[in-house]
Formats: C-alpha cells, sequence, structure tokens
C-alpha cells in the first residue's frame, strides 16, 4: 500500500503496470542466466569428447544468449536509463504536480511500448497461428520431428486447452 501523498501518482493501476514491467525483466534476466549457467556446464563437458550433436548445442546456446544478452541490455540502456534520465529531467525542469504526474504516465507508457509488452495480444495470435499451422502440417505427412515439436509445444494439452494463446502478462 502506498502511503500519503504518493498514492496520487502511485495508483492501482500504475502499481500493476509497475509489476507487469518488473515481471518482464526479471523473466527476461533469469532467462539470461539460465543461458550463462548453459555455457559453464558446457565448459565443464569441454574436455570430453565432442559430437556434432555438441558442436550444435554450443551454437544453439551462443544463439539464444546473443539474442537474450542484447536484449536486456536494450532493455537496460535504451529503454529503463534512457526514459528515466528524461523523466528525472522534466521532473527537475517543473514545479507543477500536474506535469510530474504526465511526465511518470508517458514514461511508463513508454516502458511498456518500447520493452515490447504491448506487443502481447498480436503475439498471441501469431503463435496461435503458428501452432495450428504445425498441427495441419502434422496432420498431413509423417515427420516424428515436427511431432516432437509439436509434443513439447503443447505438453499437458495446456496449449491447446488454453486456447492456442501462452498466457499474459497480465494487461
Amino acid at each position: 500500500k502506498v502511503q500519503w501523498p504518493l498514492h496520487i501518482l502511485f495508483t492501482p493501476a500504475v502499481l500493476e503496470k509497475y509489476n507487469v514491467v518488473f515481471k518482464y525483466l526479471l523473466s527476461v534476466r533469469r532467462v539470461q542466466a539460465e543461458l550463462q549457467h548453459c555455457w559453464a556446464l558446457q565448459m565443464q563437458r569441454k574436455h570430453l569428447k565432442s559430437n556434432q550433436t555438441d558442436a550444435i548445442k554450443w551454437r544453439l546456446r551462443n544463439h539464444m544468449a546473443f539474442l537474450v544478452d542484447n536484449l536486456q541490455y536494450y532493455l537496460q540502456v535504451d529503454v529503463l536509463e534512457s526514459q528515466f534520465s528524461q523523466l528525472l529531467h522534466q521532473i527537475n525542469s517543473t514545479r507543477d504536480f500536474e506535469s510530474i504526474r504526465l511526465a511518470h504516465d508517458h514514461f511508463l507508457s513508454n516502458l511498456l511500448a518500447q520493452s515490447f509488452i504491448l506487443l502481447k495480444p498480436g503475439f498471441s495470435r501469431q503463435s496461435s497461428l503458428l501452432f495450428k499451422i504445425l498441427s495441419s502440417v502434422r496432420n498431413h505427412q509423417i515427420n516424428s520431428d515436427l511431432a516432437q515439436l509439436l509434443l513439447r509445444l503443447d505438453y499437458n494439452k495446456y496449449y491447446t486447452q488454453a486456447g492456442g494463446t501462452l498466457g499474459s502478462f497480465g494487461m
């Protein structure tokens, strides 16, 4: 619960938006940490005889780590630090509470937009379409690799029971 006078600026709706942002940022950081852990495990096994599968695993982990590391850096530097700097500048250049409230609302809206959180509805539709396409292809072909991927995507029928969506960030 936010105490007076901050409750005027940090309404329950604003706090929920912050929860969405922080949940997303923590998820990205957790994935980054897991990929770093995979790297450490790969380094421990480096002295063992490697095969083609190990090389594929190395490349896959490197590609994923590259993507996640750059996403995390983008979120930290290009979004959070940049937007926070602009917010502080706007706060320091005014003494009007309404201007500060509007600057804060703009800051939070920019965080949500620039971190791609607002793309969630489109992502749900696109992932649902991809699942339907893959399922359709599987029904017309015998492909154990595709069947295995679909099994992973729809483990315990979670995906199909959820109506073909992957859940939400709370927005």
